[in-house]
């Protein structure tokens, strides 16, 4: 399977993406440094449909929990990004395009401050914005998605917390949306979707409500092992 490095999503794309944001509230953590600014509202979930293996029962949209379980229901071209080439700090949106498939990982517009990636993972720079997983309308359509998330502190580190995930569809709708609690670098969640394609992932990590003494509630979304394709 031939890797692609990861290019810049140019203005004109990110411009077509934009999602509105909420009026400005605060000033929440960087991980730059720079100015935090409030970013745009994550959208109201619904239950998730979970299943371990091949049960669809009440969506188009099974939810995995097991890696091995996804493979077998992705068919064989799928395309996997282990984030080899990502090096510490702020990072452009990524692009990748393999096999007709297009794909985008960054932060939505209306958010402010872009990734801000680990050593070969995926995160953010300000604490309460989502990475976005994008896919395109006049591509290849793309109806499975999946990979490791958990959340990190400040310093990139995993941390103990939690980690939201809401599938939305092209025709518009919430496919699925996942609420995994203490996550860590192993845990992986896979959406496959035998209807509507997948427009877009959000995956956020909120923050702790009851933090532990002299500790921070911040929390960071954090992606590795991307894979993506089409459902068998």
């Amino acid at each position: 399977m031939k890797r692609r490095s990861a290019v810049p999503l140019s203005s004109t794309a990110l411009i077509a993406l934009a999602i509105t944001a909420a009026p400005a509230l605060g000033a929440p953590t960087t991980r730059s440094g720079a100015p935090g600014s409030t970013s745009a509202p994550r959208p109201a979930a619904t239950d998730p449909v979970f299943a371990d293996a091949f049960d669809r029962r009440g969506s188009d949209v099974t939810v995995y929990t097991d890696r091995a379980a996804f493979l077998a229901a992705v068919g064989p071209d799928r395309i996997e990004k282990d984030f080899d080439e990502l090096v510490p700090g702020h990072s452009p949106p990524l692009h990748y395009t393999d096999a007709g498939f297009n794909l985008y990982v960054f932060t939505p517009v209306g958010t402010h401050h872009g990734l801000y990636n680990g050593p070969g993972f995926v995160s953010i720079d300000q604490v309460d914005e989502p990475i976005m997983i994008w896919t395109t309308l006049d591509d290849r359509p793309i109806t499975a998605i999946g990979g490791n998330v958990w959340p990190s502190d400040f310093s990139l580190r995993p941390t103990d917390g939690t980690i939201g995930i809401d599938v939305i569809l092209q025709d518009g709708t919430l496919g699925a949306t996942a609420i995994i609690d203490g996550a860590d670098p192993d845990t992986f969640r896979g959406f496959v979707s035998t209807g509507v394609p997948i427009a877009y992932l959000l995956i956020e990590a909120p923050d702790l409500t009851d933090p532990p003494a002299g500790t921070t509630p911040d929390r960071w979304p954090t992606l590795d092992n991307l894979v993506f394709g089409s459902a068998q």
